[in-house]
């Protein structure tokens, strides 16, 4: 077999498996996400462009999951208080956060 055949098979083989392997977690994931309301913390000052796109997406991920998101402010330290809390938060998805990068 030539070489370049051998790489294309195993380069197929690969991708092969690496779809199977993310099916598989998707099947083990729970199916009963979300089961109460999340919250979206957002690390500015109410009545800015956070707190709009915060107000923005709020309807959009309520149809999206079928639970209500409270918008909750954790202001300052330049978004760092907010930041503390979302580390600090347990990982189960009910605490999400919208993050500015001033450039």
């Amino acid at each position: 077999m030539k070489r370049s055949t051998w790489n294309m098979m195993l380069a197929l083989w690969v991708c092969l498996g690496l779809v199977a392997g993310s099916a598989v977690s998707a099947l083990a994931q729970d199916k009963s996400y979300p089961t109460k309301s999340i919250t979206y913390l957002t690390t500015f000052n109410p009545g800015g462009q956070s707190d709009r796109e915060a107000r923005r997406q709020q309807p959009l991920l309520e149809g999206i999951l079928g639970q209500k998101i409270i918008v909750d402010y954790k202001v300052g330290g330049g978004g760092a208080l907010g930041w503390s809390e979302l580390v600090r938060s347990k990982p189960d998805g009910y605490l999400i956060c919208g993050i500015n990068i001033p450039h």
